[in-house]
């Protein structure tokens, strides 16, 4: 009997400019437009199509019992009982409205009408497991047994002219996905996968500059301690790495007075979870900038 397994999981990776020419340019690697939206897994059996979810407070089951037109859509493919597919929820790229979903027992009118399914991989098919497929021939695959509808689609993937159509849609998808061609399907963080998520610039005042404790990079700083307002008082929030080494030398022997000065750091998010931000790097100080710049949220 199939059961649900645990979602593979992509590795984060920052962008330098040699990783950007091996993912524009390799034929190892295709690219995946991922919208905001909620993970799950849906299996086909006697009761229909069961959803399980990424976390399991996500409570998916109930939840999809109110997208009767998703569950129809996929339908129509006629698959197989036993068949384990993976894929995601999004509510119009809206990160918002996907949070929404997540935490609502009884689901509302509005997240219904703009939900959409995207089909990101294949598990188990018609007796078979795909755990040891590459991941190209899962993807064909995936075109071949799924139907699209209007609310149901294959998530795209490009292996060729990579960087203009990265570059023609970064404005409306903040998520891109690399992954290996010949990658396996495993349950654990994947080595050959790498997701690029566009960051976005925050503030903080700089409260303390962090000395590196090794030999090779005495006299040079390797993080800045950051801090916010907080209902306007200023609280330590995280220590914000920095990445150049010329920077690293300016910061510690500026370090005295530029305490109190306000910086600016990249970003993909605000975890929820831990209340950091995720993959932060130092960007710049901010000499026009005051602390009413450095509102924590």
């Amino acid at each position: 009997m199939i059961s649900f397994v645990d979602l593979m999981e992509p590795r984060s990776l920052i962008f330098e400019k040699e990783d950007q020419e091996k993912f524009w340019y390799s034929d190892q690697w295709i690219m995946e437009p991922i919208y905001y939206g909620v993970r799950y897994q849906g299996l086909v059996c006697d009761q229909g199509i069961k959803f399980h979810g990424k976390k399991k407070e996500y409570k998916a089951q109930n939840k999809f019992e109110k997208l009767n037109n998703i569950i129809d859509s996929i339908k129509l493919s006629n698959l197989p009982q036993q068949t384990l597919f993976e894929g995601y929820l999004t509510f119009n790229n809206d990160k918002t409205k996907a949070f929404r979903f997540i935490k609502l027992d009884d689901i509302d009118e509005e997240l219904v009408s703009i939900a959409k399914f995207f089909i990101t991989d294949i598990i188990y098919y018609s007796g078979k497991d795909y755990f040891n497929v590459a991941l190209f021939d899962r993807l064909a695959l995936l075109s071949k047994i799924f139907v699209e509808t209007d609310n149901v689609k294959i998530q795209p993937s490009y292996l060729l002219n990579k960087k203009n159509i990265f570059c023609s849609l970064k404005d409306q998808v903040k998520v891109f996905f690399f992954k290996d061609i010949a990658s396996m399907y495993t349950f654990r963080p994947s080595l050959s996968w790498r997701i690029y998520t566009l960051p976005y610039s925050y503030f903080m005042v700089i409260m303390d500059v962090v000395e590196s404790s090794l030999a090779k990079f005495n006299n040079m700083a390797v993080s800045i301690k950051g801090g916010q307002l907080k209902n306007g008082k200023l609280v330590y929030i995280m220590n914000v790495p920095i990445h150049n080494n010329e920077d690293k030398i300016n910061l510690f022997k500026n370090r005295e007075k530029l305490r109190g000065k306000v910086f600016e750091f990249l970003a993909s998010e605000m975890s929820e979870k831990s209340e950091k931000y995720q993959e932060a790097r130092f960007l710049r100080v901010r000499e026009d900038l005051d602390f009413n710049s450095c509102i924590y949220s």
